[in-house]
C-alpha cells in the first residue's frame, strides 16, 4: 500500500548519521568527477572490477554510466547502460525532491509480492546486462595485464 502524507521538510534529514551523509556526499562527488572527466576526455567510463576480472556483469554494472548519461540528457544511452538504474535513480530523485521541497513523504508497505517483483526486476536487469556483455570468452584487458605482469615477475625471479 502506498501512503502519501504531509511531513516537515526537515524530517528527511532527522535519521541521517554522519556516515550516511559522508557516503551520499562521496557518491555524488565521484559521479560528478566521473562526468567531468568523461566530458573532458570524451572517453567512456571503465567497467567495474568484477566485470574486468570475471567477464560477468553484476546487476548494477553500468550504473555510474547510466547516471552520467541521465545527467547529460541522454536517457536512451542510460537505458542501454543499465535499465534498472535509469528508472530507479530518477524515481529516487523525485521522492527526495517531493520530501525536501514540498514536505510530501511517500511510503510503501512492504508486501511479499512487492519484494518478489523487486527481486525479479533485479534478476531481469542482470540477465539483460549479461546478454549485452561481451561473450567471446577472452579475459578482459585488465586481467590480461595482470596475467602478463605475473608471468614477467616469475621469469625475472632467480
Amino acid at each position: 500500500m502506498i501512503r502519501i502524507e504531509r511531513v516537515s521538510r526537515t524530517s528527511f534529514f532527522s535519521g541521517w548519521t554522519p556516515g550516511l551523509i559522508l557516503g551520499v556526499f562521496s557518491f555524488v562527488a565521484i559521479v560528478g568527477l566521473a562526468w567531468v572527466e568523461g566530458r573532458r576526455t570524451q572517453r567512456n567510463l571503465a567497467p567495474c572490477p568484477l566485470y574486468q576480472l570475471s567477464a560477468t556483469p553484476c546487476p548494477l554494472c553500468g550504473g555510474t554510466r547510466s547516471i552520467v548519461h541521465l545527467s547529460s540528457g541522454r536517457p536512451l544511452d542510460a537505458w542501454r547502460a543499465n535499465p534498472l538504474i535509469s528508472i530507479a535513480s530518477p524515481a529516487a530523485l523525485c521522492w527526495i525532491v517531493l520530501w525536501i521541497a514540498f514536505g510530501i513523504r511517500i511510503t510503501i508497505d512492504w508486501h511479499p509480492l512487492l519484494f518478489a517483483a523487486l527481486i525479479a526486476a533485479l534478476v531481469g536487469n542482470w540477465l539483460y546486462l549479461k546478454q549485452q556483455s561481451d561473450t567471446d570468452g577472452n579475459p578482459r584487458p585488465f586481467l590480461r595485464e595482470v596475467i602478463e605482469q605475473s608471468a614477467e615477475r616469475r621469469t625475472a625471479l632467480p
